[in-house]
């Protein structure tokens, strides 16, 4: 079961970390549509601010009647053909495009990289999940397919016990027996060679839970400090708690409890 919650846990993080590397992806595309819109606006801006240059040049060299049309469409749109104001525009335009161009080229290229990193998770998050599932496959809980209907039907039964020979007292039924009441004995005596009930099952299950949380402790081993980790070995007899007063302390479950 760890190893399930553990395979679990690795796909769901790798998951998520595809949706935020997707959703950096749309706001990187967002933010480069936004500059492309912003450089073509004021390319658009320092063409119009050239041209009226070279009408208030023809006009400043006395060739005004070859750009008189011109100049006075420009004058009714309420556009001042003075040189140093069309300077100061056109100046700032060119900045701003240099300015945006810079910014547009970094985000591609950090569009690329998110790129890269967005197919290496994706790779990560499909081999993830399907090792999840081939672990899943492998990991069975008795009573997690257990019948809503109160009649006994092999179908509404755990798979294991399905399968358990009818002979009464065969080896077979008792082992899966034995294995599936967590190395008590309720589906041992009774029930060896026959199909156990859903009632059966439901009381097994409450006998397990109970024999479960009579061993449950409260440690309280650091001082007046609260415990915030807890971790247990692979074997399950050992496990080590952390606390703020900086100390690690290790337990062993078979060494018993002091009065």
């Amino acid at each position: 079961g760890s190893d399930l919650g553990r395979a679990s846990t690795e796909a769901a993080v790798a998951s998520r970390r595809v949706t935020d590397l997707r959703c950096d992806l749309q706001s990187i595309a967002g933010e480069i549509s936004s500059i492309e819109r912003t450089i073509s606006s004021q390319e658009r801006t320092r063409d119009t601010m050239t041209r009226q240059r070279e009408v208030a040049e023809a006009v400043v060299d006395g060739r005004g009647s070859a750009v008189a049309a011109e100049a006075s469409r420009f004058l009714s749109q309420g556009s001042d053909l003075d040189l140093r104001v069309i300077d100061s525009r056109l100046q700032d335009a060119e900045r701003v495009i240099a300015q945006m161009g810079r910014k547009l080229t970094d985000l591609k290229i950090t569009q690329e990289q998110k790129r890269t990193e967005y197919g290496r998770a994706a790779v990560q998050a499909r081999d993830s999940w399907r090792h999840y599932g081939l672990l899943r496959q492998k990991f069975h809980d008795p009573f997690a397919r257990m019948g809503t209907s109160s009649s006994t039907s092999v179908s509404s039964l755990p798979l294991p016990f399905a399968k358990v020979d009818s002979r009464s007292g065969s080896l077979l039924s008792t082992v899966i027996g034995r294995q599936h009441s967590a190395g008590g004995s309720a589906f041992c005596h009774g029930h060896a060679g026959r199909v156990p009930s859903r009632l059966a099952l439901k009381r097994d299950r409450k006998s397990i839970l109970q024999n479960r949380l009579s061993h449950a402790v409260t440690i309280s081993c650091h001082l007046f400090y609260p415990i915030f980790s807890l971790k247990f070995d692979k074997t399950g007899k050992y496990f080590i708690t952390g606390a703020d007063d900086h100390l690690v302390k290790l337990f062993h479950l078979g060494a018993g409890i002091s009065s």
